[in-house]
């Protein structure tokens, strides 16, 4: 089918996550956390768990969210003394479930790789979700270990607007004519 219509009355659901998800990519633009709530804030709680606060992140217009008045905790694996390693706090879709028929889609920590010199991280696996890929990872924060104590949090995604920030910043800019181009003659 060339054409399909997506938000209308039907005698049967079918509206699928793939077609909410290219509708909300192209209207958010781009994935990143998106401005609600308190935009996902990852705090270190032990060396071993970090917290994200409530928020919405777009994977490629899929959305993820830690609801409003609540938090998730990620465990992170005990760092190794005398060695430097970064992990990832990522957004992963993984599509039909790797096989079960059911998507998957949640934030999870992605170990990096102990060494003694300069810590690098993790690779993504970041396959197109919207043609045949199946997985997809997305970088939130990054995550540094020094031998068994998380030293620094960084972010890595981008904070993106939304409808209403976009309309604030449309009603600030000013139009201004340039000269020499008359229309009327």
């Amino acid at each position: 089918m060339a054409q399909k219509g997506i938000i209308r009355n039907s005698t049967i659901a079918d509206v699928s996550a793939a077609n909410m998800a290219a509708a909300f990519h192209a209207m958010i633009g781009s994935s990143g956390i998106l401005n609600r709530f308190n935009n996902l804030a990852c705090t270190k709680i032990t060396d071993n768990s970090v917290r994200l606060d409530s928020g919405v992140y777009s994977l490629r217009g899929f959305l993820l969210h830690v609801e409003p008045g609540t938090t998730v905790n990620l465990t992170i694996d005990s760092g190794t003394a005398g060695q430097k390693r970064n992990d990832l706090i990522v957004a992963e879709l993984v599509k039909n479930g790797g096989g079960s028929g059911v998507d998957t889609l949640q934030f999870k920590i992605l170990k990096g790789t102990s060494t003694s010199g300069i810590a690098l991280d993790p690779t993504l696996t970041q396959q197109d979700v919207n043609a045949a890929g199946v997985t997809c990872q997305e970088a939130l924060y990054r995550v540094k270990l020094d031998g068994v104590t998380i030293t620094t949090i960084e972010p890595i995604a981008s904070l993106i607007g939304n409808a209403a920030s976009l309309a604030a910043a449309l009603d600030n800019r000013s139009i201004v004519e340039s000269g020499g181009n008359d229309i009327d003659g």
